[in-house]
């Protein structure tokens, strides 16, 4: 299993719980819509979510420069030797 399937998975258990929560105020089948609808979105938007605050956790703790030498160095690319 990747990391993207679980980040799928909660975001879609977190979206479901939170428009079911949300619609059931507005009657039962409102509610059942939200399920489904907070489950699909969920899923779709919840990985860009936890990748925005893994970012935010990161610049919280190490600063931003750290957070955009991540960015700058990339995957694939390295420093030659000596290079600080």
């Amino acid at each position: 299993m990747n990391l993207i399937e679980p980040c799928m998975l909660a975001g879609a258990a977190v979206g479901a719980v939170m428009g079911a929560v949300l619609g059931f105020a507005s009657g039962p089948l409102w509610g059942t819509g939200g399920l489904l609808v907070g489950a699909v979105l969920g899923g779709l938007a919840g990985p860009f979510v936890f990748i925005f605050l893994g970012l935010l956790f990161l610049t919280v703790r190490f600063g931003p420069r750290h957070v955009l030498s991540l960015f700058r160095e990339g995957p694939g690319t390295r420093r030659p030797p000596g290079d600080a």
